[in-house]
């Protein structure tokens, strides 16, 4: 619905299918309340799982950036701190938070097939991929988006504003990610066909004709969704 792509009048909340089970990683300690709160107000938290704990590609304890002083919940101003380092502004306070990879979770919670794995982890997105490799090869991801950018372990575009640039500037060259290669390096080999979400077309990501045109760093800010069928 935020992206206006619905049209259709919302089901009532007692029309749901018990069959679904989703599970939400949520890295912000507030956002994390606030999901739980919503789901507890429309009588889904039997279905729906949130979990406070990241997503990367190696599981632990990894460190990021809270700020107290924010009272609007739902934000997403913060990530897993780039190449170890914390940047911090204001109020901004270094926290410790649990990391798993995609692949470790899904072992943990019994889950043989996911139908959508939605992936938006304010440039860390390239990670978290990796770290669900192996059930990618094994087909137990049917779809899944991701979020693409000038900003995190994305690398830095030669167009973006300076202020996207200079986030770059905590991530090692050896540690960027580029799309290419994580379209043709993890998600090709596993059988995922990537496309661009245009507002109204999904435009093939590693097509011949628009290759050129769109694999490079150009965009500052894009979806793309993945499906093996």
């Amino acid at each position: 619905g935020a992206c206006q792509v619905c049209r259709q009048k919302h089901a009532k909340w007692s029309q749901r299918d018990d069959d679904v089970a989703v599970h939400a990683l949520e890295l912000l300690p507030q956002n994390v309340r606030l999901l739980r709160y919503m789901m507890s107000r429309m009588k889904l938290d039997d279905l729906v799982s949130v979990h406070a704990v990241a997503a990367s590609n190696a599981s632990g304890v990894q460190k990021f950036v809270r700020y107290p002083g924010v009272t609007t919940y739902g934000r997403e101003n913060t990530m897993l701190c780039v190449g170890g380092k914390c940047k911090t502004f204001d109020s901004g306070v270094v926290e410790k938070v649990p990391v798993t990879t995609m692949d470790a979770f899904l072992d943990a919670q019994g889950i043989n097939s996911a139908f959508f794995v939605s992936v938006d982890t304010e440039g860390s997105d390239a990670l978290v991929i990796e770290g669900m490799a192996r059930s990618l090869t094994a087909k137990r991801v049917r779809i899944i988006e991701f979020e693409y950018g000038a900003k995190g372990y994305w690398a830095a575009a030669k167009d973006v504003g300076k202020a996207d640039a200079a986030r770059q500037r905590g991530v090692k060259e050896h540690d960027r990610r580029t799309l290419e290669r994580l379209l043709r390096g993890v998600l090709a080999p596993s059988g995922f066909r990537c496309y661009w979400q245009a507002k109204r077309h999904l435009v093939p990501a590693l097509d011949p004709c628009w290759e050129n045109a769109l694999i490079g760093q150009s965009a500052s800010h894009s979806n793309l969704i993945c499906a093996h069928d």
